[in-house]
């Protein structure tokens, strides 16, 4: 169980490594972070692309992915705790996909795209993180991770169904909160498990 934890930790950290790194190297991104999607900062021409390709996304998709076959070997009984981890995993996938193609804000079908993966992405984190709470299983047996995991999956949809009552607004804030919200379960899933166990 704990090598699930530090797993959990890892991809936490990388996520938040990667944005920090992708800070460094390109500080007007950080201007950016209000106009631009978190997923879309593997941009075409933009300096720190391919760290932000390999480490925001790729590493972390990885890890994400990597956590939930761990994970799943952990209790693999057909439940909602199982549909849960799979969807999880389904999220990691989606992330890691971001870093396999750049993003082109020029290309008219790659902004659809982008915009039907992250919706996808923020639906299933959603549902996913309200399944595992609720399941018989790991994170529903310990009373802080199951309610700091409901917290999670309240605020992503909350967020969400501000983001739908907002016409003519641009602003990719709530999107990238759903998304920080995302990862730092993972941080704290890792500690919660790593240091109680």
């Amino acid at each position: 169980m704990r090598f699930t934890a530090i797993i959990a930790i890892l991809t936490g950290l990388s996520f938040f490594g990667g944005i920090f790194i992708l800070f460094v190297l390109n500080p007007q991104t950080f201007h950016e972070f209000n106009n631009l999607s978190l997923a879309s900062y593997n941009i075409r021409g933009m300096s720190g692309r391919l760290w932000a390709a390999f480490v925001l996304y790729g590493i972390t998709g990885f890890l994400n992915i990597f956590f939930c076959i761990s994970l799943l070997k952990v209790n693999l009984e057909l439940s909602l705790g199982l549909a849960g981890k799979i969807l999880l995993m389904v999220c990691g996938m989606l992330w890691l996909s971001f870093g396999i193609s750049y993003y082109d804000f020029t290309n008219e079908f790659a902004n659809h795209l982008l915009l039907i993966r992250l919706i996808v992405l923020i639906i299933l984190s959603f549902v996913s993180f309200f399944l595992v709470s609720n399941a018989n299983d790991l994170v529903s047996q310990d009373k802080i991770l199951k309610w700091f995991t409901l917290l999670c999956a309240a605020l992503i949809l909350a967020l969400s169904i501000l983001s739908t009552f907002v016409y003519n607004d641009d602003t990719w804030i709530r999107t990238n909160l759903s998304i920080v919200t995302y990862f730092s379960w993972f941080l704290i899933f890792g500690f919660r498990t790593y240091f109680s166990r």
